[in-house]
């Protein structure tokens, strides 16, 4: 925040901007935090405005009380398109950690806990080698505590460690003519870092936080003489839903998945798209939509409502009777609805009031508590015979009604996603 302070006349030198009795803020996505809201409810300005590159905070809290409107954005996709960030390959690391019955708090895990699921021997030697095999120059190593980073340092011999607290100019000096290739950190280097020389960023430090990720991701994505790309590193295990990796940088939701089917290969970030939906636009996950569209909404705590939805690879939400069409959600947690951009809730929220007051005749279909109980009997011919006009291989012997249901929603109100 602009050091605090009340702002009367602020130009932008060169630009002639100018910014009067207003509060400036910067990183923004603070600005929802009980500090930041009292020194705007002690100001009072005529204008707010604020600036950050990752709105999206940890604790899921809205920035609605304290902005109108976004009125100028551009995202990842859009500055590495048009030259003003790097390249990012990424390459998704098995480690062996297990997050499964680690706490969640403030919307990530619980640091004392994620400390201990990760900062073990075998995984430490992971990382390392995760380092030789696919790191290329600079690299930035994300730890979850001091002791973690320590002991990831000790696998690698050519890194040091950087410590909150202490003088690291001389090491940063080195790191930067290039006299020392690996740095590890907990939580040093999240913000206002210039490094633009980094070239792989490996992520050791787990998160649900999409706020956390995009900003230690950001370390890497300066431009640099000679730099094609940066090298982003997931290290993963056994994880709960909502981590955050590569495909949550451009709103996809890998943690969906089957662990089978996870993408380990180094991948350039904008053909993620297109290889989740390879693999879920299939049958596998269309019969098990009723689970993944359960598993989706909890995780980014969504209600629901109970409305029947089927959910597509690229994130739309169907409903084949009556129709409706809900486009999948942006980065911030929008949807263009009905000629406006809502947050997404609101727009599950009017889907929901528009089925209750006009098709209360179908509930039986668009609800799903009552459509579970129908559904568990076998498919009747007609779906049969419609899913194997789709579907010829396919065994449909022990097909059930909702498993047929949903495969021909997608046919029918979905065949033009891919």
């Amino acid at each position: 925040m602009c050091t605090g302070g009340y702002v009367y006349n602020l130009e932008v030198d060169g630009l002639n901007n100018y910014f009067a009795n207003g509060v400036l803020v910067h990183n923004c996505h603070h600005a929802a935090s009980p500090t930041y809201r009292k020194i705007l409810g002690y100001f009072k300005p005529r204008l707010t405005l604020g600036f950050t590159a990752t709105p999206n905070r940890g604790d899921g809290v809205g920035l609605e009380d304290i902005f109108e409107d976004i009125i100028f954005e551009r995202d990842l996709e859009w500055g590495i398109k048009n030259g003003y960030l790097s390249d990012i390959r990424c390459i998704r690391c098995d480690i062996g950690y297990d997050l499964r019955d680690v706490s969640s708090r403030l919307g990530d895990y619980a640091t004392d806990e994620l400390e201990k699921a990760v900062n073990v021997t075998s995984a430490n030697k992971a990382i390392a080698d995760a380092y030789r095999r696919y790191a290329k120059g600079q690299t930035l190593i994300f730890a979850v505590s001091v002791a973690h980073a320590k002991a990831i340092a000790q696998e690698i011999p050519e890194s040091e460690v950087v410590i909150g607290g202490e003088d690291r100019r001389e090491t940063l000096n080195r790191f930067i003519r290039g006299e020392l290739r690996c740095i590890v950190n907990c939580m040093v280097f999240t913000e206002g870092t210039d490094l633009p020389n980094i070239e792989s960023v490996i992520i050791a430090r787990p998160t649900k936080n999409q706020s956390l990720y995009c900003q230690v991701v950001g370390r890497g994505c300066r431009l640099y003489p000679g730099k094609k790309y940066m090298t982003l590193i997931d290290c993963v295990g056994a994880s709960a839903m909502n981590l955050c990796t590569a495909p949550s940088l451009i709103g996809m939701d890998a943690f969906l998945l089957d662990e089978e089917d996870a993408v380990d290969d180094e991948i350039n970030i904008f053909d993620i798209p297109d290889e989740i939906t390879r693999v879920m636009d299939t049958p596998k996950y269309w019969i098990r939509n009723a689970q993944i569209v359960d598993l989706w909404a909890k995780g980014k705590k969504y209600n629901l409502h109970g409305v029947n939805w089927f959910r597509t690879a690229r994130g739309e939400m169907l409903l084949g009777k009556p129709k409706f069409r809900l486009p999948a959600p942006d980065k911030l947690g929008r949807v263009l609805w009905r000629g406006r951009k809502v947050p997404y809730q609101r727009a599950l929220d009017e889907v929901y009031k528009s089925l209750c007051e006009n098709f209360e005749d179908q509930r039986y279909i668009w609800d799903k508590t009552r459509a579970r109980k129908w559904g568990e009997y076998r498919a009747s011919e007609k779906q049969l015979n419609m899913v194997k006009r789709f579907l010829p291989e396919y065994d449909v012997s022990e097909m059930t009604k909702a498993e047929a249901g949903a495969i021909l929603t997608r046919f029918f109100i979905g065949r033009d996603l891919k």
